[in-house]
C-alpha cells in the first residue's frame, strides 16, 4: 500500500513539472527557425524528460502489475543502449571532468530497451559519485556465449570486502560509512538487481586488480547474436 501510494504521488507530483519542461523545451528548439539543427543542450533536456516520463509510466504499471510482474522483452543493440545512457550523463561527468570510455562490442540483447538503459545510467551515475575528478570509468559489452557481459568500472578508491555481499540490497548504500560524503538513497544499485533479475540475467559487485569499483552483470543474448558467435 505504501508503494502504491509513493508511486501515485511521484507521478502526481512529478508529471505536471515534466510536462512543462516539455513545452519549453519544443519552445526553445522552433527559436532557431524550422530545419536548423537541434541545439544539443536542448536535445539533451528532451531526451532526458523523455526518459523521466517513461520511467513514471512504468512505476505506474508497476504499481498495476507488481513490480515483479512480466513483460514483453524486445531484441536492442548493446552499442546504441550504451551510447545514449552515456549522453545522458554526460553533463553530470562533465562537471568533475570524468571521462567515460565506451568501447562495447556489438550484440543484441533480449531486454526492454528503456530497463536496460535505466540500468546502465544508474551505475554510470553511481560511478561518477564514487570516481575522482578527472578519473576515469569504463564501460564494456560483448557477447559470451547465449548471454551478453556488460562491466562499468571506475578509478574510485573501490568496495569494502564487507559490503560486496550485501551491496545490492535496499537501502545498503545509506548505511555503509565508506560512501558517507556521498548523498545517496542506497535504492539505485537495488532496482538494478530487481530489473537484471527481471530479464534472467544477473549482477555482482568486485574491485578491480588495480584498484576501483567494478560492476557487471550479464543478460540473455537474442537468438542473432548466438548465430553471430557461432559462425
Amino acid at each position: 500500500l505504501v508503494r502504491e501510494q509513493m508511486g501515485t504521488y511521484l507521478t502526481t507530483e512529478l508529471g505536471v513539472p515534466l510536462a512543462t519542461v516539455k513545452e519549453v523545451s519544443a519552445a526553445l528548439a522552433l527559436l532557431d527557425g524550422p530545419g536548423a539543427a537541434e541545439n544539443k543542450h536542448v536535445a539533451a533536456i528532451k531526451g532526458n524528460v523523455e526518459r523521466l516520463s517513461i520511467l513514471l509510466n512504468q512505476l505506474n504499471q508497476e504499481d498495476a502489475e507488481g513490480v515483479e510482474g512480466g513483460r514483453d522483452f524486445d531484441f536492442c543493440i548493446n552499442q546504441a543502449v550504451i551510447s545514449d545512457a552515456v549522453d545522458a550523463v554526460r553533463n553530470l561527468a562533465l562537471k568533475k571532468q570524468v571521462n567515460i570510455v565506451a568501447r562495447p562490442e556489438f550484440a543484441m540483447v533480449a531486454c526492454n530497451k528503456w530497463e536496460l538503459e535505466r540500468v546502465i545510467i544508474n551505475l554510470l551515475s553511481n560511478a561518477i559519485k564514487f570516481t575522482p575528478e578527472q578519473g576515469t570509468i569504463k564501460i564494456d559489452s560483448r557477447l559470451n556465449r547465449n548471454v551478453v557481459d556488460f562491466s562499468i568500472s571506475d578509478s574510485g578508491s573501490g568496495i569494502p570486502e564487507k559490503a560486496l555481499a550485501t551491496i545490492f540490497a535496499a537501502y545498503q548504500q545509506a548505511d555503509n560509512q565508506w560512501q558517507h560524503n556521498v548523498p545517496s538513497t542506497g535504492l539505485g544499485l537495488s532496482v538494478c538487481k530487481t530489473i537484471i533479475e527481471r530479464h534472467g540475467g544477473s549482477i555482482r559487485a568486485e574491485n578491480g586488480a588495480e584498484g576501483g569499483a567494478v560492476i557487471l552483470f550479464s543478460l540473455p543474448a537474442s537468438d542473432s547474436s548466438t548465430v553471430r558467435y557461432a559462425g
